[in-house]
């Protein structure tokens, strides 16, 4: 059974938060390719970084709920899993900041491999949704 017997199955409005702030980030990423305007870019930016604050909620919601990264496999393999792709994330927002001092003309390679990588991130979000928190 998951979640194991005698503990509470998570809610969902942080991780669904998370799921919404990344595709709103990925969308903006896609215009910022199609259309070129720096705006999107940024607001891309925001987005991700609005994922961080999701996610420390959503630790904080389950602290509350008494799952923590040592209660047994659920509360390992919850952590582990948000923890790591928050920490790729971190490396995501890195590619945003050396992102915001490229020329759009000279590195169009740059913002296509970018884009790749930031879509990709949200695609292994969506399966974490799933897997993790709509058991």
């Amino acid at each position: 059974a998951w979640p194991p017997m005698g503990i509470e199955r998570v809610p969902l409005a942080w991780p669904l938060s998370s799921t919404l702030v990344i595709g709103l980030s990925s969308l903006c990423f896609s215009l910022f390719r199609a259309k070129g305007h720096r705006v999107w870019f940024l607001l891309s930016f925001l987005f991700g970084m609005s994922y961080f604050f999701c996610q420390y909620s959503l630790w904080n919601t389950l602290a509350g709920l008494g799952i923590y990264q040592g209660t047994g496999t659920f509360g390992s393999f919850l952590y582990a899993l948000t923890w790591i792709h928050a920490a790729h994330m971190a490396l995501g927002i890195l590619g945003f900041v050396i992102g915001m001092k490229k020329d759009l003309t000279e590195s169009a390679d740059y913002f296509l491999n970018f884009g790749r990588l930031w879509h990709f991130l949200g695609i292994i979000w969506l399966v974490l949704f799933a897997v993790c928190f709509l058991y």
